[in-house]
């Protein structure tokens, strides 16, 4: 492995190419579909970066200030804010999230040129830019595009101090902290990361890389949570891995235990009063003319942390009371995390189908084979797109998997496992009855170019 190599200069053309596509669709979408980038989880970005710049303080929205925002981590809505400082366009999220979307390309190039040489570089930067759900979610106003990036500085740091770069401890830790603070997802990575980083330097001063590698961990995401305990009473780095652990884990086994539809275990483990809590909306908007307090009388009393703690719990117990139907849930998750098609979620959004209330139902539920057998006979041509795109991506994975075995001897095994650990990792928290939105997909796509390069380079 190089030491030093940059991101060779076809892969820094093919990046530039394309953002100037980004650009382009970007133009021509925004034209016809002015929220086509905007999901229900914008504004939950949007009003703590707001509060930001209007109040100075990070609160849920201006209107709330100076009360304390724990449901998001300050890491985004410190991007949007800095954006909106510049230019408070509608399109200048969207352009952000493209160029971090470059930097994602020129990081994982840089990692495949060191790894494997110049060729994989290119290849691992066209493949990154032009995966189609990594192309159309890099200007959504969402999250994961800026978590991808800092992830992948973080892992391509990992993976050099794995192949002998004393001195990228502490950036592993640094943008690894950083990515958990945009998106809590790489919270939990962070422990087997500092395992690694010993092991790696177990036999030459072990202890002080461990530390360099956990300072900014320590600062960051351990400070964060130390604000939240002032501010909120709670020491959690944000309540939403306990509602994603009940909503989206534990309610499918339910569901599939009970034989009900996966929308009705959600209402009946209080959905709606989650996307309240959570910011998805107000009062009218969520629960239409009834009133938050009469319909959860237990629970509207608690605070956001205390609602947390009863979440966890609750998931929690149902999981160990059906771990085959969790087992199975997120056995289906992987799939479709994996093999989900961009075009479920944007040809929806570009108008390109209008899906029936039946199929709507169906993807709700989790259905998958109703929502194929709905979806070819109401939109045959848009069955096959989603068919050659699941292909595509298929396609993806098995490069990804030649190249881990055509590279199995050929650098170092802590470098496998700084990679392909956090592929898996990513894997296990990301499958979830929401996995067929393939944005839980972004962090996987770089580390398998990664791998797919190698494998598609070869001579």
């Amino acid at each position: 492995m190089s030491a030093g190599a940059g991101p060779p200069r076809a892969a820094v053309l093919f990046a530039a190419a394309a953002l100037a596509a980004k650009l382009a669709v970007l133009a021509f979408v925004l034209d016809a579909h002015p929220n086509a980038f905007v999901f229900i989880d914008t504004g939950t970005y949007l009003r703590p970066a707001r509060a930001l710049l209007e109040k100075g303080t990070f609160s849920p929205s201006p209107e709330a200030a100076p009360a304390p925002e724990i449901n998001r981590t300050p890491g985004y809505p410190l991007v949007l804010a800095a954006v909106r400082a510049v230019s408070a366009a509608p399109w200048a999220p969207s352009l952000a999230g493209a160029l971090f979307a470059f930097g994602t390309a020129l990081v994982t190039a840089a990692l495949a040129a060191r790894l494997f040489g110049p060729r994989a570089g290119a290849v691992a930067a066209a493949i990154v830019s032009l995966e189609p759900g990594s192309f159309l979610y890099s200007l959504s106003i969402l999250s994961d595009t800026p978590f991808t990036f800092f992830l992948m500085l973080g892992v391509s740091a990992l993976a050099g101090f794995a192949a002998g770069e004393r001195r990228a401890a502490g950036a592993a830790g640094l943008w690894l902290a950083v990515a958990t603070l945009v998106r809590p997802l790489s919270y939990y990575l962070l422990v087997p990361a500092a395992v690694l980083v010993w092991f790696v330097a177990r036999r030459a001063r072990p202890v002080r890389a461990v530390a360099a590698f956990l300072v900014a961990p320590v600062l960051l995401v351990g400070g964060w949570k130390v604000r939240n305990l002032f501010r909120a009473g709670t020491f959690a780095l944000s309540p939403i891995a306990s509602s994603e652990l009940l909503f989206y884990r534990a309610a499918p086994a339910a569901a599939w235990a009970e034989g009900v539809p996966l929308s009705e275990m959600q209402e009946r483990l209080g959905n709606r009063e989650r996307w309240f809590r959570s910011g998805g909306g107000t009062e009218r908007e969520i629960f239409g003319d009834r009133r938050y307090a009469d319909l959860f009388p237990e629970t509207s009393r608690l605070s956001l942390s205390d609602l947390d703690a009863r979440w966890r719990r609750q998931a929690v117990r149902i999981l160990a009371e059906h771990p085959v139907f969790a087992a199975a849930a997120a056995a289906r998750g992987a799939a479709l995390l994996l093999l989900t098609p961009p075009s479920f979620i944007f040809g929806v959004r570009f108008g390109f189908v209008v899906p029936g209330p039946e199929l709507l139902e169906a993807y709700e539920n989790v259905e998958v084979t109703r929502v194929l057998t709905l979806l070819r006979a109401e939109a045959p041509a848009f069955f096959a797109v989603s068919a050659v795109l699941t292909l595509l991506l298929a396609g993806l994975w098995v490069a990804a998997a030649g190249g881990v075995r055509a590279s199995w001897r050929q650098i170092p095994a802590p470098v496998h496992a700084a990679l392909l650990g956090t592929f898996l990792y990513v894997v296990a928290v990301s499958s979830g009855a929401e996995s067929g939105d393939d944005r839980y997909r972004l962090p996987l796509v770089p580390i398998a170019a990664v791998y797919a390069a190698r494998r598609l380079s070869a001579p």
